[in-house]
């Protein structure tokens, strides 16, 4: 079965304007996909945040599901096209399986959780970036601002960025934001600009595998591990505290814009039995903390 995105989708949510194919909402707390494709064919609308399936305050599970083609067209730098997002608030105590996912062909993000109202358990997940590129700062999975949960046998590949036109940015693999607590089991980040880039985040690591992207780039990491900031920080969201989540901004890392409050959260990152394998480089570095 392949859900195609019409040529026209008026319906847009929250102040960022989340324009999604398949969308799950409250007061549904469980909403099961099994067994589709959902095709965005390139229709990602200006002005909009184009998203595949979209569970907003809603649980469930995600199994057997391939989303592809999540962009504008023309590719464009905008913060839209995103395979999957999850978004959640504190007090919505959800539960989110996600099982033999596929996203690819995406403009921004394959994978977005929001939120500490929703634990993640992602399986067998594969986030592609190889056939699009876009000057949009992508990532392959994007865990964000209070969220927590686990990875297991997950893969990102090959996300990257050339620099231009912001040229203090990197493309993540992985990146994990002023989360909870996450761990990473059996996953793989190949060949992104920076494998796995945590902030302000409690992550284990265990048998996890990082492949350095093939050609030397700017901020070329394997694993990266920063503690919360002190005053605030410049780490690329416009949100002022978890809560709210509303008024998420661009989440990037290392990008100058905006200010992320420092949080309690202690931050404690361990590494068990992982291998990284870089290029010989002075622009390459294998494990930052």
């Amino acid at each position: 079965t392949v859900l195609q995105a019409p040529v026209y989708m008026p319906h847009v949510v929250r102040s960022q304007n989340f324009n999604a194919v398949i969308h799950a909402e409250a007061p549904a707390s469980t909403v099961a996909l099994r067994d589709l494709t959902v095709d965005g064919a390139g229709r990602g609308r200006v002005g909009t945040r184009f998203t595949g399936i979209m569970f907003e305050r809603a649980g469930g599970a995600i199994e057997r599901i391939e989303v592809t083609n999540l962009h504008e067209t023309p590719i464009s730098a905008s913060q839209s096209g995103i395979g999957v997002y999850s978004f959640s608030e504190t007090e919505d105590n959800l539960n989110l399986f996600v099982d033999d996912l596929v996203v690819t062909n995406f403009q921004k993000s394959g994978y977005m959780c929001f939120g500490r109202g929703c634990l993640q358990d992602v399986r067998n997940t594969v986030v592609d970036a190889s056939g699009l590129y876009s000057d949009s700062v992508q990532n392959g999975f994007e865990m964000l601002n209070g969220s927590s949960g686990s990875l297991t046998n997950c893969t990102s590949r090959q996300a990257w960025y050339d620099g231009y036109p912001y040229d203090q940015a990197t493309s993540c693999g992985f990146l994990i934001y002023y989360g909870e607590a996450w761990t990473f089991e059996g996953c793989f980040a190949d060949q992104n600009q920076a494998g796995i880039y945590s902030i302000a985040t409690d992550v284990d690591l265990r048998d996890v595998t990082v492949v350095s992207y093939p050609s030397p780039l700017n901020y070329n990491y394997g694993v990266v591990t920063t503690g919360p900031a002190g005053p605030p920080a410049l780490l690329g969201s416009g949100l002022p505290d978890f809560a709210g989540g509303d008024d998420l901004g661009k989440p990037r890392a290392l990008m100058e814009r905006g200010y992320a409050k420092a949080t309690e959260l202690a931050t404690v990152v361990t590494l068990d039995n992982c291998t990284l394998t870089g290029i010989q480089s002075s622009n390459v570095f294998g494990l930052v903390a």
